[in-house]
């Protein structure tokens, strides 16, 4: 037996999911502080208006495939 199939005998199917699920919430919720701190980086007195696209783009692609869990 491969030491794969060792392991998938060993970690559940849930387990694996829950760890998937808290990646992604983690990853979205990083995204979307440095999409806030780059938002925040657009106005005076900073004005780096260049970060505007950049900041928007970070909060839009983290708001991609979510839902309401309606």
């Amino acid at each position: 037996m491969d030491q794969r199939a060792a392991f998938d005998q060993v970690v559940k199917p849930e387990i694996l999911n829950r760890i998937a699920l808290r990646h992604r919430f983690l990853s979205r919720m990083t995204l979307g502080f440095v999409a806030g701190a780059l938002t925040v980086l657009t106005f005076p007195p900073f004005s780096l208006l260049l970060l505007v696209p950049v900041a928007y783009s970070a909060f839009f692609v983290g708001l991609c495939d979510l839902s309401l869990g309606v």
